[in-house]
């Protein structure tokens, strides 16, 4: 029944009428993508603007432990989201904020997005829990469970892919971290600081594994297609993450607020509907985890991508002023690629843009931005 409901939801949002719309003109096509850190991205395509996860501040270290889990609160930091805000979206219109998933690095800094912005949201049940435990109303937010389809803007469709999130079977802490988690109900928030648990076993699960984004942009001089993915799971490939309660209870832990949305099919299968649904055999870019070779050979040999722009390779924890400190080192990936003849386009740094038109990608140098926010300046 709640398929049912967001599938008619996403129908009465998509309806339209009259020839499709086209982003930008032949002399200047308006498809660009900056990279905020991490797995976050401003999509701008004509007037339409997308942000792709978000989470630009930094919570402190302390409140998570080292196997990933918390005990205690951190509060949102909202005067940093507005810093970047404020000069990236200078005009302070956001279309959509779309979350992969709903682990802190990811999902931590949504509300403050939400408060700051006008913006609708979608991702997982747990996104909008965590928006409510704020104050943010759920009439703004959209939960996805894969295979939806809408309009985010003029010439701009968008189709949720399921995913499945990394963590290794092997290890203890790899099926705890992977385990398809959605809170039940809005968490409460600490009294003292007005925070959660950024714990990925108390307030900040993944939200039943992870949503990629599949969006299609009629820009002017032709569609121009790309996927943003923000984890990967070789093992999930061919094999869904079932739900593993007994090996939970086992690790003592905590399932009053979670609850159980695994996936009955792996992540090729949801990849290969949501192409054939949209009449693809290949996209532009892909934008996706690049730290494991085998998975991105898993999602190249179906996805075809003619270029791949690897994320989440940064330090997630170190502030976003000190800018990136150390280059991609996923060497690995790149004969991968070569063998598919790929394109390998990397961000130097924060706030460098890719700039996607339908005869390819190319990178543009976020200096101005980095001035503007003294990124990576010392």
């Amino acid at each position: 029944m709640r398929r049912l409901l967001v599938s008619l939801s996403v129908i009465l949002l998509t309806a339209c009428t009259g020839a499709p719309a086209t982003v930008g003109t032949q002399d200047e096509p308006r498809v660009t993508l900056t990279w905020l850190s991490v797995t976050n991205w401003l999509l701008e395509a004509g007037d339409t603007r997308i942000l792709l996860d978000g989470y630009v501040s930094r919570i402190d270290r302390r409140t998570v432990e080292a196997d990933g889990t918390s005990t205690v609160s951190a509060p949102l930091d909202e005067p940093s989201v507005r810093r970047v805000h404020d000069v990236i979206l200078p005009a302070g219109g956001l279309d959509w904020i779309l979350v992969g998933h709903t682990h802190w690095d990811h999902a931590f800094d949504t509300p403050a997005w939400a408060r700051l912005t006008g913006a609708r949201i979608g991702g997982a049940r747990t996104v909008c829990h965590q928006l409510t435990a704020f104050g943010v109303g759920g009439d703004r937010c959209m939960p996805l469970e894969g295979g939806e389809q809408f309009e985010a803007g003029p010439g701009v469709q968008v189709r949720v892919v399921r995913w499945h999130h990394s963590g290794d079977s092997a290890s203890a802490n790899g099926r705890r971290l992977r385990a398809p988690l959605e809170l039940r109900a809005p968490p409460p928030t600490d009294a003292r600081t007005g925070g959660l648990r950024p714990g990925f076993l108390e307030d900040y699960p993944n939200g039943g594994g992870a949503r990629a984004y599949l969006i299609t942009i009629e820009a002017a001089d032709g569609p121009v297609t790309l996927l943003w993915s923000n984890t990967g799971n070789p093992q999930a490939w061919d094999t869904p993450v079932p739900a593993d309660s007994v090996f939970m209870r086992e690790q003592g832990v905590d399932l009053t607020n979670l609850e159980w949305a695994s996936s009955d099919q792996p992540t090729r299968e949801h990849l290969a509907t949501a192409l054939q649904e949209e009449g693809l055999t290949a996209v532009d870019v892909w934008i996706g985890f690049g730290g494991d070779e085998h998975h991105v050979q898993q999602v190249v040999s179906v996805l075809q991508p003619r270029t791949f722009v690897p994320h989440h390779w940064d330090d997630f924890w170190s502030p976003m002023r000190d800018g990136v400190r150390q280059g991609f080192r996923g060497a690995g990936v790149a004969p991968v690629l070569g063998g598919s003849g790929i394109q390998l386009l990397t961000p130097g740094n924060y706030f460098d843009r890719v700039v996607v038109t339908a005869s390819g990608a190319a990178l543009a140098d976020g200096d101005a931005t980095r001035r503007a926010l003294g990124v990576g300046l010392r």
